[in-house]
């Protein structure tokens, strides 16, 4: 029974992308780091995908300035932790899923607790520049692993400037700039190259966005749009999907669609 409706579950992704990517998808193993407004739609969207061996990752309860942009706030969520939120709305998709959770934030004392070299696919949807940047020197120092990390998204109103691109390449984005700053200062480069997705926009009412360095407090944040962190969340998924075609196919598949 159950895997009648797992292939019910993920007939129309069979369609699409095959038999082989639905199984490959279902045994490998995802971790999402950040469970806001890009990091929970991503988890969403992978588990929809095929992508049911995940571990979920966040020390953050649910607020209701959360509302407006995150897959697990509502109004009776508020005050939850935002894995277990998550962790139930994936198994209400898929109960035969694994879903595992760490209620930790990423740093780099703490680096060991999470295991990464475990993992096929590490997710990097944090939005702490310090823990960021540490995150994506021990994620990038493997070979053997699919790789993404989201740049900023906050204070964006177009998503049509949404870009993927390999992090050195990122343009107009503060918050690249500033982890490419604290490389530099601190000499310690990414190992091997990885894709990111971002805006070269620039910052919606910029008088008042909040570059990394001026964020002394947590009351100090920037506004953020859900059809924006929303989209941050999907193109994870697309280059995500993409990789492990690659693994299948031989090809990019963005490059094998005639028009």
């Amino acid at each position: 029974m159950a895997n009648d409706i797992n292939n019910d579950i993920f007939h129309r992704v069979n369609l699409v992308l095959g038999e082989d990517f639905v199984k490959k998808a279902g045994e490998l193993k995802v971790i999402v780091l950040g469970l806001g407004g890009v990091g929970s739609w991503c988890a969403e969207s992978l588990f929809r995908t095929g992508f049911t061996n995940m571990t979920i990752v966040d020390c953050d309860t649910v607020n209701a300035t959360n509302i407006n942009r995150q897959m697990p706030a509502l109004s009776t969520t508020i005050g939850k932790k935002k894995t277990e939120v998550v962790k139930e709305r994936l198994l209400s998709i898929n109960k035969d899923a694994n879903v595992t959770v760490l209620d930790k934030a990423y740093t780099q004392a703490d680096q060991a607790d999470f295991h990464l070299a475990d993992y096929d696919i590490i997710i990097d949807a944090i939005d702490s520049l310090t823990n960021k940047a540490a995150l994506i020197l021990e994620a990038s120092s493997y070979d053997d692993k699919i790789f993404v990390s989201s740049m900023g998204a906050a204070s964006k109103i177009d998503a049509t400037q949404i870009s993927i691109a390999e992090f050195w390449k990122v343009m107009g984005c503060p918050l690249a700039a500033a982890i490419r700053k604290r490389f530099k200062k601190f000499k310690t480069m990414p190992k091997h190259k990885f894709k990111c997705i971002y805006s070269p926009e620039i910052p919606y009412r910029r008088d008042e966005y909040l570059t990394e360095e001026d964020k002394s407090s947590a009351k100090q944040v920037n506004g953020s749009l859900i059809h924006i962190t929303g989209i941050f969340g999907f193109m994870i998924t697309n280059v995500v999907v993409n990789e492990v075609m690659k693994t299948i196919r031989g090809e990019d598949i963005t490059d094998a669609v005639s028009v």
